[in-house]
C-alpha cells in the first residue's frame, strides 16, 4: 500500500495555476482483485501552497476544483498506481 508523501514528476503534472510542483499524500486505497491496493484519493498541494489565501491564481483555481484538479489528479493517481514510487516522507 503506497503511503507517505509523494513529489509528483513535472513530467507527470504540474499546479494548474503557477505551474509549481507538486506533492500527493494519499488517504484512501481499494483493493484490488490481484490482492493488491490502488490509490483512489488524498491530498495534493502546489509547492506554493502558502500563497494560496492572497494569489488570485490560485484562488481562482481552488473555487472550480473540478475543472482545475481532477484532471490534475487523475494523472497523478494514474502514476502513482502504475509507477508505484517510494515516498519522500513517511
Amino acid at each position: 500500500m503506497l503511503e507517505g508523501i509523494f513529489s509528483v514528476p513535472r513530467s507527470v503534472e504540474t499546479c494548474p495555476a503557477c505551474g509549481g510542483s507538486l506533492t500527493y499524500q494519499p488517504d484512501s486505497w481499494q483493493q484490488e482483485e490481484d490482492g493488491g491496493y490502488a490509490v483512489i484519493g488524498g491530498m495534493i498541494a502546489c509547492e506554493y501552497e502558502d500563497d494560496w489565501t492572497t494569489d488570485e491564481a490560485h484562488l481562482e483555481v481552488n473555487q472550480m476544483p473540478y475543472v482545475y484538479w481532477l484532471p490534475v489528479e487523475r494523472k497523478v493517481l494514474a502514476w502513482l498506481n502504475t509507477e508505484r514510487p517510494e515516498a519522500d516522507h513517511a
